[in-house]
């Protein structure tokens, strides 16, 4: 038969660690609660600022067109939280050279060129497409009009070597074989290397040299300059009205986009035929009263593509995107899709994620108004939650009261201590705690049958030790009853 002594340890053993786990999760929950609905709170109330990053951009030759794109970008740095250092630039070939160097981290560029050593190369967006201009001497514009052949005769502006200008127009002298059957003395002979910046300067120096030097300068600048812009083209503008050169339409702009793709060499730079397609340059384009071109111009259009560094931030890259498809450049140019359009290098894996947003089942503006919705609403319906098993929790620690009632009238039963209200006579004093006992039991099983609170053997452990306490109180009874009795028959 078990030890009453030791039956009763382990009853009480059980019902204090049922009281202190109750405390224990009390308190958790009460912590929980809170911290999650202030960080609701917070998530509602406060919106934190975005990180700035500084990046160096280049859109080329400061005083031509796709400079004053990347100023768009500039202009629009605070909303994008970037801050952007314009670096200038030759052309493609420097900007694609500094970008695997890490000396720039974003640029516009020419799309039509391929570079073999651009393994570091993303593409990010393509802007627009720039019309490729011939420009030729008006002496010599009608007959290049008729027949392109013309053009070996003529000195031709090939820029430096494997630059921008030079692939662009030595792509074109290869496609009309204008050099065909020529001697290397007499291709020499018709070939200029000015860079663009260099006829810029050229052309900029009119206004610094007296009448005499002008005749001079102006036999220096060769007779065929090949370039590609976007529209209008201060260039162009400078060497129709100043220099007097005019637009030669390329009728052949659908032929040129069609080379095979096995006569591209990949393991060089090169340009790739099958990116340009046909554009229209429009009449009145340039000049006043005598218009260049006189009537809608066919020529070659070549993809602006902005490209940034493979290691260039995911949140950068989309900032830009969202400037470029969002912002004032895309009202401007309206750039295509990025599914749309043919790339020269791959794909920045945020450019990737922008294209792909919209493919999810959820679309992707449900999706970030769910998530901005759970942001908030998640941590103070956790919070509630959580509060709520406090007050729960809280009813249940109703029950630490009814083990200290029952505590006090067990000691009050043995004499420990004395409750007030509690009768001298010892009949009295034993209905007494028995009354106690009966509505404190009532009690207990009613909030128990509530659901206030719960555990394996809590209840019965209670009613166990408030059996022990009755059957004392019973027994002292008995006891007192048997010594008084005793007294009496002494008595007699």
């Amino acid at each position: 038969m078990e030890n009453p002594k030791i039956s009763l340890s382990k009853r009480r053993t059980t019902l204090y660690k049922f009281i202190q786990i109750s405390r224990l999760r009390l308190m958790g929950l009460l912590a929980v609660g809170l911290i999650l609905i202030l960080i609701g709170v917070i998530a509602l109330l406060w919106a934190p600022a975005k990180q700035t990053f500084s990046i160096r951009f280049s859109g080329g030759i400061p005083s031509l067109n796709r400079h004053k794109i990347a100023q768009y970008f500039k202009r629009n740095e605070h909303n994008l939280n970037l801050n952007l250092e314009l670096i200038p630039t030759e052309g493609t070939a420097e900007a694609v050279s500094r970008l695997q160097s890490g000396d720039l981290d974003a640029a516009l560029i020419n799309g039509l060129i391929r570079y073999a050593d651009a393994d570091r190369i993303r593409h990010v967006a393509t802007i627009t497409h720039e019309p490729m201009h011939m420009l030729v001497k008006q002496e010599y514009a009608a007959d290049v009009k008729k027949d392109y052949s013309k053009l070996s005769d003529l000195s031709i502006n090939l820029g430096k070597p494997n630059s921008e200008m030079n692939l662009l127009a030595s792509s074109v002298v290869s496609f009309l074989r204008l050099f065909n059957g020529k001697s290397k003395a007499e291709i020499s002979s018709r070939i200029t290397t000015f860079s663009l910046s260099e006829l810029i300067a050229l052309i900029d120096k009119d206004d610094e040299i007296n009448q005499a030097d002008i005749k001079s300068l102006k036999e220096s600048l060769p007779d065929v300059i090949i370039f590609t812009s976007a529209l209008p083209s201060y260039f162009a503008e400078e060497l129709v009205l100043r220099e007097k050169y005019e637009l030669i339409p390329l009728k052949f702009a659908d032929a040129f986009t069609q080379i095979p793709i096995d006569e591209e060499e990949f393991d060089q730079d090169h340009v790739d035929q099958l990116h340009a397609k046909p554009i229209i340059i429009p009449a009145y384009t340039y000049g006043g009263a005598n218009p260049v071109p006189s009537e809608d111009c066919i020529t070659i259009g070549s993809p602006l593509i902005l490209v940034a560094r493979d290691d260039v931030s995911v949140e950068v890259v989309t900032r830009l995107l969202s400037n470029t498809y969002t912002g004032p450049l895309g009202r401007v140019f309206h750039p295509p899709s990025l599914e749309d359009i043919p790339l020269t290098y791959p794909l920045h894996r945020a450019a990737i994620a922008y294209r792909d947003r919209g493919k999810p089942l959820v679309r992707a503006d449900v999706a970030e108004f769910v998530r901005e919705l759970f942001s908030v609403l998640g941590p103070i319906l956790g919070g509630i939650l959580a509060l709520y098993g406090y007050y729960r929790w809280r009813q249940v620690l109703r029950f630490i009261e009814y083990f200290r009632e029952l505590q006090q009238i067990d000691l009050c039963a043995k004499g420990v201590i004395e409750i007030e209200g509690v009768p001298n006579n010892p009949e009295s004093r034993v209905n007494f705690i028995e009354n106690q006992l009966t509505l404190l039991q009532r009690q207990v099983v009613e909030d128990f049958c509530k659901n206030y609170f719960n555990g394996d053997g809590v209840l019965e452990n209670f009613l166990a030790l408030m059996s022990e306490t009755r059957d004392f109180v019973r027994h002292s009874d008995a006891a007192f009853k048997t010594n008084q009795t005793t007294d009496l028959d002494n008595n007699h």
